[in-house]
């Protein structure tokens, strides 16, 4: 895998990206969001740049602790023992009530014995639930790249109409990446090569060899 096909895949998703949610640059984006350059140094998608598992890990965090409509889980450890994170965010009153939705759903995914008026009525109080992953194969590296930069344009403009209603009505789950281990891996051999080291590219999983 060579850098500049690395960073053509940051750039194509960074582009897609700005044209599919509230652009946060807005004079009314919510203040104390920060932005993903003020953390990393450099704009997501910058040539050249990427940042790893724990360099993303440490922005969301900053932003569960300036933002009330994001609320961090984490969900076990990889293979190499990292901490497995998913990032949700949604309107403050669904963040509250996150079994109650939970429930719900599991239910409408279940439902056997389930009455149609009790199955309509199901569908119509709860949530609309997005997973949106953050990559997994670990050499596609737009995935984990651009899942700050989406977490930052949601938060920064919760309080737009727009944005507001999104929340309202969907709980989202998103993942910095559902594979921190290959993130890193991809990253470090990125950045010795940027550093003049010929470094050959590790396997992407501990035990399989590939990050399916």
């Amino acid at each position: 895998m060579e850098w500049n096909s690395c960073q053509r895949g940051v750039a194509a998703g960074a582009v897609l990206l700005a044209l599919a949610v509230v652009p946060a640059h807005s004079a009314d984006a919510q203040k104390g969001v920060p932005t993903p350059e003020s953390v990393f140094g450099f704009p997501v998608g910058a040539d050249r740049k990427l940042f790893g598992y724990a360099e993303s890990i440490g922005y969301f965090k900053r932003l569960a602790a300036a933002s009330k409509n994001i609320k961090l889980i984490d969900v076990g450890t990889t293979s190499f023992g990292r901490t497995w994170t998913v990032a949700i965010i949604s309107s403050e009153a669904n963040l509250k009530q996150l079994d109650k939705y939970r429930r719900m759903n599991m239910r409408l995914a279940h439902p056997d014995g389930l009455p149609d008026a009790e199955a309509r009525k199901l569908a119509r109080d709860g949530k609309i639930i997005v997973d949106i992953s953050g990559g997994l194969h670990a050499s596609e590296i737009a995935g984990s790249q651009h899942t700050p930069q989406l977490a930052y344009e949601l938060l920064s403009t919760a309080k737009l109409p727009a944005t507001k209603e999104i929340l309202d009505n969907v709980i989202f789950f998103l993942w910095p990446t559902i594979n921190p281990d290959g993130q890193d891996i991809v990253v470090d051999n990125c950045r010795a090569r940027e550093a003049g080291q010929n470094t050959p590219m590790e396997l992407y999983q501990k035990y399989l060899g590939h990050d399916n």
